[in-house]
Formats: C-alpha cells, sequence, structure tokens
C-alpha cells in the first residue's frame, strides 16, 4: 500500500454546497426535491472540525476494504483521541500505513486491516512507530 499526501486541510476557500436534509435521496424512484433545499452545506464543515490539525492523504491499496476504498481521500485529524477501534494513519519504520488501531492489556499493540486477506501487524517494540493521527472522513469521487 501507498499514500501520497495532498495537504492540509483550508477552510478559508470553502465553498457550500446546496443541501437536501428531507427527504431522504431514495436508491429507487427519483424525487425531485427542489422545494426541500435547506441550509447550503460545506463539506469542509461537516468533515473538518479542526482544520489547524487536520490534514488530507490519498489512500492506495485495497487492505482496508470493504470499509474504505482503494483511492479515496482520507480526512485524518491529529488531535483526535488515539484509541482502540479508531483507524489510524501510522509510519511504521518510516512506511506509512492505514489500518485499525487494535489496543490490548493482555497482548502488544496491533494494526487490523479490514481485509481479511491481509495478516494483523504486530506494533514490536523494536520497530520506530509514529501515529500520524486519527481518519475521522473520508470522499470518493464515484
Amino acid at each position: 500500500m501507498s499514500t501520497e499526501i495532498i495537504g492540509c486541510a483550508d477552510v478559508s476557500v470553502s465553498q457550500p454546497l446546496p443541501y437536501f436534509e428531507s427527504p431522504r435521496a431514495s436508491a429507487g424512484f427519483s424525487n425531485p426535491a427542489e422545494n426541500l433545499l435547506e441550509k447550503p452545506l460545506s463539506l469542509d464543515s461537516l468533515l473538518i472540525t479542526r482544520p489547524s490539525s487536520t490534514f488530507l492523504i490519498r489512500l492506495s491499496g485495497t487492505s482496508m476494504e470493504p470499509s474504505i476504498p482503494d483511492g479515496c481521500i482520507l480526512v485524518v485529524d491529529k488531535a483526535a483521541e488515539v484509541r482502540s477501534g479508531r483507524i489510524i494513519v501510522a509510519s511504521l519504520d518510516g512506511e506509512f500505513l492505514v489500518k485499525e488501531l487494535v489496543l490490548s492489556s493482555s497482548s502488544r499493540p496491533f494494526l487490523r486491516s479490514h481485509n481479511p486477506s491481509f495478516p494483523d501487524i504486530v506494533i514490536q517494540e523494536d520497530v520506530d512507530s509514529v501515529v500520524w493521527g486519527v481518519v475521522v472522513g473520508f470522499a470518493k469521487r464515484l
């Protein structure tokens, strides 16, 4: 898996987009909702709560599928609480990884892929490891 840092979040150039709160979009038949337009919604405000500690990074690889698809852009918050069960961006011996962090009092911490074809990675003491942040959202163009 490889990653590409896209850049830091810049909410000063935020562009609010039209947002339809109700009714919900149907996956079946179309439902014209022009008269139900709610206040504009900015994707920045939806995905980024702390702009100064947020960066974007592109995911490359299938180890987190089906939860997070290959090629999506991850929204990563460096100030979010790192805890077991959260998906993190980490560096192990200089290699960037996106995995679920698993902490247990009975074993060493490890990183779990959501794709069962990939093994867990146990974090060894002699490995240079750094948590860069917690994945708080992602975007993917269809």
